[in-house]
């Protein structure tokens, strides 16, 4: 006689899958904790948003139309591209989850420059030259009370199983890290507008860099106070 009973098996999707969530929650914490070792390096803003919206378009459902707008100004920034590029990643995966069926996902880039009067109301925000990545979409929107939290580390309003609540906080670590800041605008039922801004890697005169190293070193007396909770942090 054939038994009919079968012995639980692990899928292999399972386990490789179940490895990618464990190591994009590491690096995720890792990004918002300040312990991963980023490279910094010239990127154009615009070409790692394509090429990760060009990834990501292999995993989007049907009936999500997901576009990147042409680029009118290329701004470079010099950030870790891998962390840059996990950032519009994370909102690419935030605006997808929020679209019940059909709808829209936009990015754009651009550089804009920000002066002291269009800063003054914004305790985040500063004066000069910034380059921007912003993802628009079509989707539920947030109420006022899960604006408020939504950048806060695990907070989430995904069912048990889907994703993980540390996106928008890894985006708002990684920005602020980079000197830059998060603009997060939703409404219930409208959709939700996310802009990360870095700023802007602008090149250095060649000449005046000349003058500068050229110019007679003054010796300086200072003391510097580190405060670090983390010894690996503090040893960096």
């Amino acid at each position: 006689m054939t038994s009919t009973a079968t012995s639980p098996l692990v899928s292999l999707d399972d386990i490789r899958l179940a490895a990618k969530r464990g190591a994009v929650l590491v690096s995720q914490l890792m990004t918002y904790a300040r312990t991963r070792v980023s490279v910094p390096e010239e990127l154009g803003m615009h070409d790692v948003a394509a090429d990760t919206v060009r990834r990501y378009r292999l995993s989007v459902p049907a009936g999500v139309r997901l576009s990147i707008e042409p680029a009118t100004d290329r701004c470079h920034v010099r950030v870790d591209r891998a962390s840059l590029a996990l950032a519009i990643r994370n909102l690419l995966d935030n605006a997808v989850e929020a679209i019940r069926g059909d709808g829209v996902v936009v990015v754009e880039t651009g550089c804009r420059t920000l002066t002291q009067p269009q800063v003054a109301t914004n305790p985040d925000t500063r004066a000069g030259d910034y380059a921007f990545v912003t993802v628009r979409d079509t989707g539920v929107g947030m109420t006022p009370a899960v604006l408020a939290q939504a950048m806060e580390p695990f907070f989430t309003t995904k069912s048990f199983g889907r994703n993980h609540g540390m996106g928008l906080s890894s985006v708002y670590g990684f920005t602020t890290q980079a000197g830059g800041w998060v603009e997060l605008a939703s409404e219930e039922g409208k959709g939700t507008t996310v802009t990360l801004y870095v700023p802007r890697d602008v090149p250095v005169d060649a000449s005046a860099a000349t003058d500068a190293a050229l110019a007679p070193s003054v010796p300086i007396t200072a003391s510097v106070l580190a405060v670090e909770s983390e010894p690996r942090v503090l040893r960096l």
